[in-house]
């Protein structure tokens, strides 16, 4: 993959940054470049060798959501002095920093101590910057307001005595947020109040390497409750050895999980908004261990113990009034008159000079001893046999299934076993490619196909080749252009790129798009708005919808809590139409106790009414204070005339 636009002289460093690039180019939209040396207020910015001088620049040339990206290049560094200087403000663009160590890009907050960069917009990402603070107290150094933002990066205080208050404070619509920050600060200045804060922000997910001194909390619950937030991470908060400052809930009812590392003592600790953060207790693991170790250990001599091998085989001090293995072994040695001590071949050696000189005994008896030891001896051979056999490698295929080098299986075991070898056999042979046009429909592989199958097959591969190849006989359709075989309108499929062909597809799907609305707003057909309300509980008369293009007949209103109402709020009408003379639903009816639990609605169905085109449907707002509300309004509704919906 080449970067045609991507100049530079030097060859080392453009293979390095189209490295870089290469991840990133499946986006839709454009790429812009930051420079404080080597940019511009002037550049457009697409150029790597013509960047911007500043981020704010760049960000003010992106369009929300259709995959911009900003690359701010090694040795970037630029200072801000008022609030909101950087406001990342356009959704869905993605801001990286290029570079490792100091090269990494540098965004200095100074000289104003509500100076920050904010975080406006949703689904925005931004990674790999350092962020220095250069004024004491700073108290919003970076403000995150936005839904779903992606941030990964590195803060610091510049000295003992210029430490930040908060470094990252969140607002309650700031749901979502995936945050993982490192924090080189001090421990020996007056420190932070809270590194994080976090004021209603649902399901974060944050992972923090933090050095320095929080005397509040490293992370920190306030002005409203954060639903399932899960924190990890290394902490070295100094003095923090109980770590009671690592999470701290301070507006109380937060649901919250830690686990991490404290940096002062190499605990291990984790905690939740039930359990007090602590050192995680390791004496089941240990106790497990301990028990496993003494599988291994050589009994007490003369143990009557029977539980695991260990007690079986014994110990070498055990007496012949045992019952282990090497208790049995002497009491034959005993039985057969050998003295302690004594070797196999020691022991029949004297009992054949013993024979030898037993003039009176008959040869009978003396055939009985022998053969009597003899017994004993094939007996202890048998018993090693079978011990021996437990690491013998079993047959090829065995089917015996007695012992765990049976279930292991032999090397040479066929995919027709059920050994673990034939088992693994089995797994690769199904993951092999299939041979050409093979029309088994065993395995995925096989449905899959192979690069080399033909029209004539069944595979993924073979189906697709008979899309590309019936593409000019498929007929005739009819589009905004008027009528044209699909071939024509995508054009030749042997001679163009696959990027073409999907080009010519898509530019094809727009022209369609507006008449499936058209379709979908037909007079008579119902419609479902949905509208999610979030202003302040006090904010008077806010926008539901307004009716566009045609009248429009209003069947049912709906409005729905997303979890506990807000105090703050009183009522919440719903009117539409001109000085909102149509009552959908009361402010009697939308009172805080109707809807004041997840589910929780009521409702209008009254027999309906007409609104024409630029009308509105509104809700009033009205309480004691500026919690945000958190509420969904369901209209269902038809056009009267062709065209007419609600947006």
């Amino acid at each position: 993959m080449s970067f045609p636009n991507l100049h530079i002289n030097n060859p080392i460093l453009k293979r390095e940054l189209e490295a870089s690039f290469r991840m990133l180019m499946t986006l839709k939209g454009n790429m812009y470049f930051v420079h404080s040396g080597t940019g511009s207020a002037y550049s457009a910015g697409t150029d790597i060798d013509h960047p911007m001088a500043t981020l704010d620049d760049a960000i003010n040339k992106c369009t929300a959501n259709q995959g911009d990206i900003i690359i701010m290049l090694p040795g970037h560094a630029e200072t801000i002095v008022t609030a909101s200087a950087i406001d990342i403000d356009v959704a869905g663009i993605k801001i990286y920093g290029i570079g490792e160590g100091e090269d990494r890009p540098k965004i200095t907050i100074g000289t104003l101590t509500g100076a920050c960069i904010e975080f406006a917009a949703n689904s925005t990402v931004f990674k790999n910057v350092i962020v220095i603070g250069a004024i004491d107290a700073l108290t919003t150094p970076l403000l995150l307001k936005g839904v779903g933002l992606d941030i990964d990066i590195e803060t610091r205080d510049s000295t003992n005595l210029i430490e930040a208050t908060t470094w990252f404070l969140s607002e309650a619509t700031c749901n979502h947020l995936k945050l993982k920050t490192k924090h080189v600060g001090f421990t020996d200045g007056s420190g932070n109040t809270s590194y994080i804060k976090l004021v209603g922000a649902d399901y974060p997910r944050i992972e923090v390497d933090f050095f320095g001194k929080a005397n509040t909390s490293v992370v920190e619950f306030s002005g409203t409750a954060a639903i399932n937030a899960i924190v990890k991470g290394f902490i070295y908060n100094q003095g923090d050895t109980t770590y009671a400052k690592f999470v701290v809930d301070t507006i109380g009812g937060s649901t919250w999980t830690f686990f991490g590392t404290c940096g002062e003592n190499g605990t291990s600790v984790q905690g939740s908004q039930d359990t007090p953060i602590a050192g995680l207790d390791t004496s089941a693991v240990a106790a497990a261990l301990a028990v496993i170790d003494a599988f291994h250990d050589v009994p007490t001599a003369d143990s009557a113990d029977n539980v695991v091998i260990s007690d079986v085989l014994g110990n070498k001090n055990d007496t012949v009034a045992g019952t282990s293995a090497i208790a049995l072994l002497k009491q034959i040695y005993a039985r057969a008159g050998a003295p302690a001590g004594a070797s196999m071949s020691a022991d029949i050696a004297a009992i054949k000079a013993v024979a030898d000189t037993l003039e009176a005994a008959s040869v009978t008896e003396i055939a009985e001893i022998l053969a009597a030891v003899d017994a004993e001896i094939a007996q202890i051979i048998a018993a090693l046999v079978i011990i021996d056999e437990f690491q013998d490698v079993p047959g090829a295929d065995s089917a015996a299934n007695a012992q765990t080098n049976e279930v292991i299986g032999n090397k040479s075991d066929t995919v027709a076993g059920n050994s673990i070898i034939a088992l693994c056999k089995q797994v690769i042979a199904a993951l092999l490619f299939p041979t050409e046009d093979l029309a088994t429909d065993a395995t995925i592989a096989q449905v899959v196909g192979k690069k080399s199958d033909t029209v004539a097959g069944t595979s993924l591969v073979a189906l697709a080749k008979q899309i590309i190849a019936d593409t000019d006989v498929i007929g005739t359709i009819v589009n905004a252009g008027g009528t044209e075989t699909l071939g024509a309108l995508l054009g030749d499929f042997a001679n163009v790129t696959a990027v073409t062909k999907f080009a010519n597809i898509q530019t094809e799907a727009d022209k369609i798009e507006t008449p499936n609305n058209a379709c979908n707003r037909q007079a008579g057909k119902t419609q479902i708005f949905t509208k999610n309300i979030t202003a302040a509980a006090n904010a008077g008369v806010t926008t539901v919808g307004t009716i566009t293009d045609q009248s429009c007949f209003i069947k049912r209103v709906v409005l729905r809590a997303n979890g506990v109402t807000t105090v703050d709020l009183t009522s919440a009408a719903i009117k539409g139409g001109a000085s909102q003379a149509v009552e959908f639903i009361s402010a009697a009816t939308a009172v805080t106790a109707s809807i004041n639990a997840d589910d929780e609605q009521v409702s209008y169905s009254g027999g309906g009414a007409v609104l024409k085109a630029t009308k509105t449907i509104v809700v009033d707002l009205q309480g004691t204070g500026a919690t945000a509300v958190d509420l969904d309004v369901i209209v269902e509704y038809e056009a009267i005339a062709a065209g007419g919906y609600i947006v």
